[in-house]
This record gives C-alpha cells, sequence and structure tokens, in this order.
C-alpha cells in the first residue's frame, strides 16, 4: 500500500520513526508529513492564520517532510499539495501516550485520521499506552502487521480505526480485541503555580477514570488487550434528529 504515516508528537520524535520503519519493512511505500514539534491535545484543529513551511528532514533511515503546523495542518497540506498520487492509506502515530474513551477528543492523532477521512480515505490512528515499558520497535512491528492485515477495502469510508496498545512489554499482551470507546469522564483539575512576574498560571492535570466493569476501550488496555475502536466522522444523532421532524425537510417538532 502507499500510505501517508503523520503524528502529533513530531517528526523527531521516536513512535513515528519505529512505525515507518517497521511499515516499510512489510513492503508499504510510505512517505512521512508531519508536524516539526509536538503538538499533542490540538485535536483536528488547524492554522488558519498565518503561513505554513515546510522542511525536508532526513535523519535515521527516515526521510519525509515536517510542517510548522498542526497533525491536521499534516495531513491537508499532503493531500492537496505535497503528494503527486493519493495515498491507499493514512496513518497517524505511533503516538506516546494512550488516546481511549473521551481523549480521542483532544487528540492531535485522531484528529489528523479524522483529516483523511474528510478526504474520504480510510485511516488508523495508533497509540501506546505512557510511560511505556520498552522502546517502541515491537508494538511498531505488531502495529504494521495488523495494519498490513486488515480489511480496508471491506472498511467502511467516514471512520477510523483506533489503535490502542497496553503499557506492558509485548510478551504480556492477550491479544487484540475490538471495544467501544469510554464514556467515563476524566478526572481533571489545575495545579495553581506562581509565575516570575506574579501572577498565578494554571496546569491542567488528569488522571484517566476509574472503569464500571464494561469492556470498553479503557477496559480492555488496562486488561492487557491491544483494543481497536472504529470511531465515526458523522456525529449525528439520527434518533433525535428524526424527533425533531427534519430528517425529511419538514417542520422542527418540539421534543418531549
Amino acid at each position: 500500500m502507499r500510505i501517508l504515516l503523520t503524528n502529533d508528537d513530531g517528526i523527531h520524535a521516536p513512535g513515528i520513526h519505529a512505525l515507518h520503519a517497521a511499515l516499510r519493512e512489510c513492503g508499504h511505500e510510505v512517505h512521512v508529513v508531519a508536524p516539526l514539534k509536538e503538538n499533542s491535545g490540538v485535536s483536528a484543529s488547524l492554522t488558519l492564520r498565518g503561513r505554513l513551511h515546510v522542511y525536508d528532514v532526513e535523519e535515521d533511515g527516515l526521510v519525509g517532510r515536517a510542517v510548522d503546523g498542526t497533525p491536521a495542518d499534516c495531513v491537508k497540506l499532503a493531500l492537496t499539495t505535497l503528494l503527486r498520487d493519493a495515498p491507499d492509506l493514512v496513518v497517524a502515530g505511533l503516538n506516546n501516550g494512550g488516546n481511549l474513551g473521551t481523549d480521542v477528543f483532544y487528540s492531535g492523532t485522531v484528529g489528523a485520521a479524522v483529516e483523511a477521512c474528510m478526504f474520504g480515505l480510510p485511516a488508523a490512528a495508533v497509540s501506546r499506552g505512557r510511560p511505556a515499558e520498552e522502546p517502541p520497535a515491537a508494538c511498531a512491528a505488531h502495529a504494521a502487521r495488523l495494519i498490513t492485515a486488515f480489511d480496508w477495502a471491506g472498511f467502511p469510508r467516514g471512520r477510523v480505526l483506533n489503535i490502542n496498545y497496553p503499557r506492558r512489554p509485548a510478551a504480556e499482551w492477550r491479544g487484540v480485541r475490538a471495544a467501544a470507546m469510554s464514556l467515563t469522564p476524566w478526572s481533571h483539575s489545575y495545579d495553581r503555580h506562581e509565575e516570575p512576574d506574579g501572577q498565578p498560571g494554571w496546569e491542567l492535570v488528569g488522571s484517566m477514570p476509574p472503569e464500571d466493569g464494561t469492556e470498553t476501550d479503557i477496559a480492555l488496555v488496562r486488561a492487557g488487550w491491544v483494543v481497536l475502536t472504529p470511531l465515526l466522522l458523522d456525529r449525528t444523532d439520527r434518533a433525535t434528529l428524526a424527533r425533531l421532524g427534519t430528517e425529511e425537510g419538514g417542520d422542527a417538532a418540539p421534543l418531549s
């Protein structure tokens, strides 16, 4: 396959280097267009003010292009301008840190894959738990084999395959499971810090929520499974849309 590879940790991150090498090892043609610097937590945001700049990068066997923008910028610029031919697949990762549950709404890794969906392309987001217990090579090799074997032709468009690896050595993984994303909210708060100018600064901190025992992505990753979660681009609530009376273009009816 012809693959566009990006991430949100930046083009110099070990994860994208490991996944690039593993995908090449599986025989794929891999084109790297990734952020120049880390862009975690930017979701699918785009650079709307100012210009994007592109830099050639060649290091440790990876030849690609770095963009001083967001992950979604990288995908949009690659698909519209930088690549001569469209890829068969867009892959974002290997991210340093899981993208589980409601994290998918904030993730730059998932945001890059969502941008690919908007172009009608199949896309995967690949992440592993942090702090990792071993270098990314084993995880990247497994992900590359999984991506190679996956039935992308049968994967409906307008969806992202979100792949998460547990925070444990590869020898301890229990296998691969499909699961829904958890909707249990994370525990978030802000730590106060005193800045040099005397003003307070606030730093976001949080922890993954306790699970309720259901077989969600968070629960299964904690139990040692590699988890696949298909995510929809279309967020329309069809049931409520029908109740509003707009599905056939009629007047909106009040909810009861």
